[in-house]
Protein backbone atom coordinates (compact mmCIF):
# COMPACT_ATOMS: atom_id res chain seq x y z
CA UNK A 1 0.00 0.00 0.00
CA UNK A 2 1.12 3.53 -1.22
CA UNK A 3 1.91 5.86 1.91
CA UNK A 4 0.29 8.71 1.50
CA UNK A 5 2.62 12.00 0.44
CA UNK A 6 3.09 14.19 3.36
CA UNK A 7 1.60 17.58 2.65
CA UNK A 8 3.85 20.15 2.79
CA UNK A 9 3.07 23.71 4.14
CA UNK A 10 4.99 26.62 2.35
CA UNK A 11 5.00 29.78 4.89
CA UNK A 12 5.26 32.98 2.96
CA UNK A 13 6.04 36.37 3.80
CA UNK A 14 4.81 39.52 1.57
CA UNK A 15 6.88 42.67 1.43
CA UNK A 16 5.20 45.03 -0.59
CA UNK A 17 0.97 45.34 -1.00
CA UNK A 18 0.77 47.44 -4.14
CA UNK A 19 -1.17 46.11 -7.40
CA UNK A 20 1.27 43.05 -7.40
CA UNK A 21 1.79 42.08 -3.76
CA UNK A 22 -2.73 42.77 -3.04
CA UNK A 23 -3.12 40.71 -6.60
CA UNK A 24 -0.84 37.68 -4.53
CA UNK A 25 -2.55 38.03 -1.80
CA UNK A 26 -6.31 37.88 -3.44
CA UNK A 27 -4.80 34.79 -5.70
CA UNK A 28 -3.64 32.62 -2.53
CA UNK A 29 -6.62 33.36 -0.46
CA UNK A 30 -8.22 31.91 -3.08
CA UNK A 31 -6.01 29.06 -4.03
CA UNK A 32 -4.28 28.29 -1.33
CA UNK A 33 -3.80 24.07 -3.12
CA UNK A 34 -2.07 25.92 -6.04
CA UNK A 35 1.25 24.78 -5.39
CA UNK A 36 2.95 21.47 -7.08
CA UNK A 37 2.96 17.84 -5.33
CA UNK A 38 -0.03 18.95 -3.03
CA UNK A 39 1.97 21.67 -1.14
CA UNK A 40 -0.20 24.25 0.80
CA UNK A 41 1.15 28.09 0.51
CA UNK A 42 0.53 30.19 3.56
CA UNK A 43 0.45 33.98 4.15
CA UNK A 44 2.12 34.50 7.52
CA UNK A 45 3.13 38.15 7.51
CA UNK A 46 2.97 41.34 5.19
CA UNK A 47 4.97 44.59 4.80
CA UNK A 48 4.24 47.52 3.72
CA UNK A 49 4.61 51.46 4.35
CA UNK A 50 0.92 51.79 5.71
CA UNK A 51 -1.06 49.41 7.71
CA UNK A 52 -4.08 51.99 7.71
CA UNK A 53 -4.13 52.16 4.23
CA UNK A 54 -7.55 51.11 2.60
CA UNK A 55 -7.14 48.36 0.39
CA UNK A 56 -9.25 46.22 -1.40
CA UNK A 57 -7.70 43.43 -0.17
CA UNK A 58 -7.91 42.02 3.95
CA UNK A 59 -5.26 41.96 6.06
CA UNK A 60 -6.55 42.34 9.41
CA UNK A 61 -5.36 38.84 10.77
CA UNK A 62 -2.42 38.72 9.25
CA UNK A 63 0.61 39.75 11.03
CA UNK A 64 2.19 43.34 10.22
CA UNK A 65 5.83 43.85 10.29
CA UNK A 66 6.94 47.75 10.09
CA UNK A 67 10.02 46.37 8.59
CA UNK A 68 10.36 44.17 5.99
CA UNK A 69 13.60 43.26 6.97
CA UNK A 70 12.21 41.75 9.83
CA UNK A 71 9.83 39.73 7.74
CA UNK A 72 12.10 38.55 5.90
CA UNK A 73 14.00 37.30 9.58
CA UNK A 74 11.03 36.02 11.02
CA UNK A 75 11.10 32.09 12.13
CA UNK A 76 7.05 32.04 10.41
CA UNK A 77 8.65 33.04 6.47
CA UNK A 78 9.56 30.23 4.46
CA UNK A 79 9.81 32.16 1.25
CA UNK A 80 9.96 35.78 1.22
CA UNK A 81 8.41 37.76 -1.58
CA UNK A 82 9.75 41.11 -2.39
CA UNK A 83 7.40 43.43 -4.24
CA UNK A 84 8.33 46.62 -2.90
CA UNK A 85 10.62 47.87 -5.64
CA UNK A 86 13.63 50.01 -6.27
CA UNK A 87 17.41 48.77 -6.49
CA UNK A 88 18.18 49.43 -2.86
CA UNK A 89 16.70 50.89 0.34
CA UNK A 90 14.35 48.72 1.79
CA UNK A 91 14.03 45.96 -1.16
CA UNK A 92 17.58 45.36 -1.50
CA UNK A 93 18.15 44.80 2.80
CA UNK A 94 15.40 42.54 2.95
CA UNK A 95 15.85 40.35 -0.26
CA UNK A 96 19.86 39.80 1.38
CA UNK A 97 18.25 39.60 5.11
CA UNK A 98 16.29 36.81 3.57
CA UNK A 99 18.92 35.26 1.81
CA UNK A 100 21.37 35.26 4.58
CA UNK A 101 18.65 33.48 6.95
CA UNK A 102 18.76 30.77 4.48
CA UNK A 103 15.17 31.03 3.04
CA UNK A 104 14.19 31.41 -0.34
CA UNK A 105 13.34 34.86 -2.45
CA UNK A 106 10.43 35.60 -5.13
CA UNK A 107 10.71 38.66 -6.48
CA UNK A 108 9.44 41.03 -9.48
CA UNK A 109 11.96 43.50 -8.74
CA UNK A 110 13.61 44.24 -12.08
CA UNK A 111 15.78 47.39 -10.95
CA UNK A 112 16.96 44.77 -8.03
CA UNK A 113 18.15 42.33 -9.63
CA UNK A 114 19.24 44.73 -12.83
CA UNK A 115 21.74 46.10 -10.20
CA UNK A 116 22.41 43.58 -7.65
CA UNK A 117 21.37 40.98 -9.30
CA UNK A 118 24.91 38.61 -9.57
CA UNK A 119 25.85 39.54 -5.95
CA UNK A 120 22.41 38.28 -4.60
CA UNK A 121 22.75 35.70 -6.80
CA UNK A 122 26.15 34.64 -5.37
CA UNK A 123 24.78 34.95 -1.65
CA UNK A 124 21.68 32.77 -2.30
CA UNK A 125 23.89 30.25 -3.79
CA UNK A 126 26.12 30.35 -0.72
CA UNK A 127 23.36 29.47 1.32
CA UNK A 128 21.50 26.89 -0.78
CA UNK A 129 18.56 28.65 -1.20
CA UNK A 130 16.51 29.82 -3.83
CA UNK A 131 16.75 33.36 -5.91
CA UNK A 132 13.32 33.60 -8.01
CA UNK A 133 12.88 36.78 -10.29
CA UNK A 134 10.99 34.99 -12.72
CA UNK A 135 8.36 38.27 -12.30
CA UNK A 136 10.76 40.33 -13.27
CA UNK A 137 11.98 39.04 -17.10
CA UNK A 138 9.77 39.83 -20.04
CA UNK A 139 6.49 40.57 -18.51
CA UNK A 140 6.21 37.48 -16.25
CA UNK A 141 6.98 35.17 -19.41
CA UNK A 142 8.70 31.89 -18.26
CA UNK A 143 11.65 32.30 -19.93
CA UNK A 144 13.90 31.99 -16.95
CA UNK A 145 12.24 28.88 -16.33
CA UNK A 146 12.12 27.29 -19.60
CA UNK A 147 16.46 28.21 -20.03
CA UNK A 148 16.81 26.16 -16.44
CA UNK A 149 14.60 23.35 -17.07
CA UNK A 150 13.12 22.57 -20.74
CA UNK A 151 16.63 23.26 -22.31
CA UNK A 152 18.78 21.78 -19.80
CA UNK A 153 19.85 19.40 -22.33
CA UNK A 154 20.92 22.15 -24.96
CA UNK A 155 24.09 23.92 -25.21
CA UNK A 156 23.05 27.65 -25.44
CA UNK A 157 25.59 29.69 -27.09
CA UNK A 158 23.66 32.98 -27.76
CA UNK A 159 20.39 34.85 -26.45
CA UNK A 160 18.96 38.10 -28.66
CA UNK A 161 15.92 40.04 -28.30
CA UNK A 162 14.45 43.03 -27.28
CA UNK A 163 15.29 42.80 -23.52
CA UNK A 164 15.01 46.67 -22.48
CA UNK A 165 14.34 49.93 -22.89
CA UNK A 166 16.54 51.25 -24.77
CA UNK A 167 15.74 49.12 -27.54
CA UNK A 168 12.35 50.23 -27.71
CA UNK A 169 13.41 53.80 -27.55
CA UNK A 170 15.54 52.72 -30.24
CA UNK A 171 13.04 51.17 -32.29
CA UNK A 172 10.56 53.73 -31.91
CA UNK A 173 13.08 56.38 -32.94
CA UNK A 174 13.82 54.37 -36.23
CA UNK A 175 9.90 54.12 -36.92
CA UNK A 176 8.86 57.41 -36.44
CA UNK A 177 11.89 59.58 -37.99
CA UNK A 178 13.09 57.34 -40.48
CA UNK A 179 17.03 56.82 -39.12
CA UNK A 180 19.24 54.21 -38.98
CA UNK A 181 19.88 52.18 -36.84
CA UNK A 182 23.69 52.93 -35.79
CA UNK A 183 22.16 56.75 -35.70
CA UNK A 184 19.92 56.21 -33.35
CA UNK A 185 22.15 54.03 -31.39
CA UNK A 186 24.92 56.51 -30.82
CA UNK A 187 22.04 59.71 -30.16
CA UNK A 188 20.83 57.20 -26.91
CA UNK A 189 23.95 56.70 -26.02
CA UNK A 190 25.32 60.29 -26.21
CA UNK A 191 22.16 61.46 -24.06
CA UNK A 192 22.70 58.76 -21.31
CA UNK A 193 18.59 57.20 -21.85
CA UNK A 194 18.63 54.17 -20.31
CA UNK A 195 14.77 53.64 -22.38
CA UNK A 196 11.85 56.05 -23.72
CA UNK A 197 10.33 56.82 -20.63
CA UNK A 198 14.01 58.32 -19.18
CA UNK A 199 13.44 60.33 -22.48
CA UNK A 200 10.17 60.95 -21.62
CA UNK A 201 11.19 61.98 -18.15
CA UNK A 202 13.94 64.66 -19.20
CA UNK A 203 11.62 67.45 -19.96
CA UNK A 204 9.42 66.71 -16.67
CA UNK A 205 9.02 67.38 -13.02
CA UNK A 206 9.39 64.27 -12.44
CA UNK A 207 13.39 62.96 -11.51
CA UNK A 208 12.86 58.98 -12.21
CA UNK A 209 10.57 56.20 -13.72
CA UNK A 210 10.37 54.64 -10.27
CA UNK A 211 8.93 58.20 -8.65
CA UNK A 212 6.75 57.93 -11.47
CA UNK A 213 5.32 54.76 -10.78
CA UNK A 214 5.11 55.07 -7.05
CA UNK A 215 2.93 58.16 -6.88
CA UNK A 216 0.33 56.20 -9.74
CA UNK A 217 0.77 53.33 -7.09
CA UNK A 218 0.40 56.16 -3.82
CA UNK A 219 -2.91 57.38 -6.43
CA UNK A 220 -4.51 54.31 -6.61
CA UNK A 221 -3.80 52.70 -3.54
CA UNK A 222 -5.54 56.25 -2.56
CA UNK A 223 -8.43 56.62 -4.49
CA UNK A 224 -9.39 53.06 -5.08
CA UNK A 225 -11.48 52.66 -1.98
CA UNK A 226 -12.88 55.44 -2.30
CA UNK A 227 -14.11 55.09 -5.60
CA UNK A 228 -15.52 51.32 -4.46
CA UNK A 229 -17.21 52.71 -1.82
CA UNK A 230 -19.20 55.97 -3.92
CA UNK A 231 -19.85 53.40 -6.41
CA UNK A 232 -21.40 51.18 -3.65
CA UNK A 233 -23.17 54.52 -2.54
CA UNK A 234 -24.54 54.37 -6.17
CA UNK A 235 -25.99 51.26 -5.83
CA UNK A 236 -27.68 51.85 -2.63
CA UNK A 237 -29.16 54.98 -4.34
CA UNK A 238 -30.61 53.01 -7.15
CA UNK A 239 -31.66 50.68 -4.88
CA UNK A 240 -34.08 53.16 -2.96
CA UNK A 241 -35.57 54.07 -6.11
CA UNK A 242 -36.13 50.58 -7.02
CA UNK A 243 -34.19 50.46 -10.26
CA UNK A 244 -33.73 46.52 -11.74
CA UNK A 245 -30.38 47.66 -12.82
CA UNK A 246 -29.01 48.74 -9.01
CA UNK A 247 -26.71 45.29 -8.66
CA UNK A 248 -24.60 45.96 -11.46
CA UNK A 249 -24.34 49.43 -12.74
CA UNK A 250 -23.02 49.31 -15.89
CA UNK A 251 -20.59 52.50 -16.93
CA UNK A 252 -23.84 54.23 -18.96
CA UNK A 253 -25.49 54.28 -15.68
CA UNK A 254 -23.26 55.99 -13.45
CA UNK A 255 -23.45 59.57 -14.19
CA UNK A 256 -27.47 59.35 -14.20
CA UNK A 257 -27.27 57.91 -10.70
CA UNK A 258 -24.68 60.10 -9.68
CA UNK A 259 -26.57 63.01 -10.64
CA UNK A 260 -29.71 61.34 -8.98
CA UNK A 261 -27.49 61.24 -5.76
CA UNK A 262 -26.08 64.33 -5.36
CA UNK A 263 -29.67 66.15 -5.94
CA UNK A 264 -30.37 63.74 -3.03
CA UNK A 265 -27.28 64.57 -0.75
CA UNK A 266 -26.81 68.11 -1.08
CA UNK A 267 -29.79 69.48 -3.24
CA UNK A 268 -27.50 70.42 -5.71
CA UNK A 269 -28.82 70.04 -9.21
CA UNK A 270 -26.09 70.91 -11.85
CA UNK A 271 -28.14 71.74 -14.85
CA UNK A 272 -29.47 74.76 -12.42
CA UNK A 273 -25.96 75.77 -11.54
CA UNK A 274 -24.84 76.21 -15.39
CA UNK A 275 -26.49 79.56 -16.25
CA UNK A 276 -23.89 80.92 -13.35
CA UNK A 277 -20.76 79.64 -16.00
CA UNK A 278 -20.68 80.81 -18.93
CA UNK A 279 -17.52 79.91 -21.03
CA UNK A 280 -16.07 83.38 -21.17
CA UNK A 281 -16.46 84.12 -17.68
CA UNK A 282 -15.45 80.46 -16.69
CA UNK A 283 -12.06 81.57 -19.04
CA UNK A 284 -11.71 84.98 -17.75
CA UNK A 285 -11.67 83.51 -13.94
CA UNK A 286 -9.55 80.99 -15.25
CA UNK A 287 -6.92 83.29 -17.46
CA UNK A 288 -6.98 85.60 -13.89
CA UNK A 289 -5.84 82.59 -11.26
CA UNK A 290 -3.04 81.20 -13.79
CA UNK A 291 -1.66 85.22 -13.70
CA UNK A 292 -1.96 85.06 -9.54
CA UNK A 293 -0.28 81.99 -9.59
CA UNK A 294 2.19 82.03 -12.11
CA UNK A 295 2.63 85.43 -13.00
CA UNK A 296 1.77 84.92 -16.58
CA UNK A 297 -0.70 86.91 -19.12
CA UNK A 298 -2.77 85.19 -21.53
CA UNK A 299 -4.65 87.16 -24.36
CA UNK A 300 -6.46 86.57 -27.21
CA UNK A 301 -4.49 86.66 -30.62
CA UNK A 302 -5.60 89.44 -32.91
CA UNK A 303 -5.92 87.37 -36.00
CA UNK A 304 -1.61 86.53 -36.75
CA UNK A 305 -2.87 82.32 -36.16
CA UNK A 306 -4.14 80.23 -38.53
CA UNK A 307 -7.36 78.60 -36.87
CA UNK A 308 -8.82 75.59 -38.76
CA UNK A 309 -12.63 76.70 -37.84
CA UNK A 310 -14.50 79.95 -36.59
CA UNK A 311 -14.99 77.97 -33.24
CA UNK A 312 -11.65 78.19 -32.63
CA UNK A 313 -9.37 80.76 -30.73
CA UNK A 314 -6.09 81.26 -30.35
CA UNK A 315 -4.27 82.83 -26.97
CA UNK A 316 -0.71 84.04 -26.35
CA UNK A 317 0.86 83.64 -22.75
CA UNK A 318 3.03 86.40 -21.87
CA UNK A 319 5.21 86.79 -18.85
CA UNK A 320 3.45 89.87 -16.59
CA UNK A 321 6.60 91.00 -15.61
CA UNK A 322 8.91 91.50 -18.96
CA UNK A 323 6.21 90.95 -21.29
CA UNK A 324 7.77 88.29 -23.13
CA UNK A 325 6.60 85.68 -24.87
CA UNK A 326 6.59 82.02 -23.50
CA UNK A 327 4.11 80.35 -25.25
CA UNK A 328 0.24 80.18 -27.59
CA UNK A 329 -2.78 77.90 -27.47
CA UNK A 330 -5.30 76.94 -28.97
CA UNK A 331 -8.86 76.52 -27.68
CA UNK A 332 -11.47 74.36 -30.09
CA UNK A 333 -14.48 74.33 -27.45
CA UNK A 334 -17.43 73.59 -28.90
CA UNK A 335 -18.87 70.33 -30.81
CA UNK A 336 -19.44 69.84 -34.09
CA UNK A 337 -21.34 66.41 -35.17
CA UNK A 338 -20.21 64.99 -38.24
CA UNK A 339 -17.05 66.87 -38.46
CA UNK A 340 -15.16 66.61 -34.98
CA UNK A 341 -14.96 63.54 -32.45
CA UNK A 342 -16.48 63.48 -29.00
CA UNK A 343 -14.19 64.32 -25.74
CA UNK A 344 -12.20 66.41 -24.13
CA UNK A 345 -8.12 66.26 -25.10
CA UNK A 346 -5.10 68.44 -25.59
CA UNK A 347 -1.84 67.62 -26.86
CA UNK A 348 1.29 69.66 -28.51
CA UNK A 349 1.39 71.78 -31.78
CA UNK A 350 5.05 72.58 -31.77
CA UNK A 351 7.39 71.84 -28.86
CA UNK A 352 10.01 74.27 -27.61
CA UNK A 353 13.05 74.25 -29.83
CA UNK A 354 15.32 75.77 -31.82
CA UNK A 355 14.98 76.12 -35.88
CA UNK A 356 17.93 76.13 -38.44
CA UNK A 357 18.49 79.66 -38.01
CA UNK A 358 19.16 79.50 -34.61
CA UNK A 359 16.44 81.13 -32.89
CA UNK A 360 13.74 79.65 -30.40
CA UNK A 361 10.76 78.16 -31.65
CA UNK A 362 7.81 78.62 -28.50
CA UNK A 363 5.67 75.67 -28.00
CA UNK A 364 2.27 75.83 -28.94
CA UNK A 365 -0.49 73.51 -27.71
CA UNK A 366 -3.98 72.84 -28.69
CA UNK A 367 -7.29 72.06 -26.02
CA UNK A 368 -10.27 70.66 -27.99
CA UNK A 369 -13.75 70.20 -25.61
CA UNK A 370 -17.46 70.00 -26.68
CA UNK A 371 -19.17 72.50 -24.92
CA UNK A 372 -22.74 73.17 -26.60
CA UNK A 373 -22.50 75.88 -28.35
CA UNK A 374 -24.06 79.52 -28.55
CA UNK A 375 -27.60 79.36 -29.55
CA UNK A 376 -29.57 82.17 -30.51
CA UNK A 377 -27.99 84.64 -27.92
CA UNK A 378 -27.71 82.07 -25.09
CA UNK A 379 -23.88 81.45 -24.26
CA UNK A 380 -22.71 78.37 -24.10
CA UNK A 381 -22.79 77.23 -20.15
CA UNK A 382 -20.79 74.80 -18.20
CA UNK A 383 -20.90 71.77 -16.96
CA UNK A 384 -19.24 70.67 -13.45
Amino acid sequence: MTKPQEVRTWRVGVAGLGTVGGGLLDFLASRPDFAPAGGRVVVTGVSARSRSRPRAVDISRLAWFDDPVSLAQSPDTDIFVELIGGSDGPAKAAVEAALGAGKAVVTANKALIAEHGAALAALAEAKGVSLLFEAAVMGGVPAVKTVREALVGDEIRSLSGILNGTCNYILTEMETTGSAFSDVLAEAQRLGYGHWADVSLAAKMADSVASVEQLLEELRCAALPVALQELEDLRSCARRHGAPEAADLKPWDVSYWAERLRQESFELDSEALRPYFPLDSVLQGLFSICGRLFNITIEADAGSAPLWHSDVQHFHVRDTSRGEALAAFYLDPFSRPGSKRGGAWMDECLGRSINKAGEPVLPVAYLICNQSPPVAGTPSLMTF
